[in-house]
């Protein structure tokens, strides 16, 4: 579930990319991403297979505060 929805936050579109991230790292990597406290928001790793490209793109997705 995105932070956003979490907060009550009222901005599904963010959430929804959020998710759309979820899947992506998914569907890449067959893990979720570490969502801890004690890890960095936006740190995760992915295989060195995949091109720099659709790692930014996870990235981006995946930002715990989107502008």
């Amino acid at each position: 579930m995105a932070p956003e929805v979490i907060d009550r936050d009222p901005r599904p579109f963010k959430s929804d990319m959020y998710s759309l991230g979820l899947i992506l790292h998914f569907m890449l990597t067959k893990t979720l991403p570490t969502l801890s406290k004690n890890v960095r928001p936006g740190i995760f790793s992915i295989p060195l297979v995949y091109s720099k490209d659709i790692v930014d793109i996870m990235r981006k997705l995946l930002k715990e505060f989107p502008e």
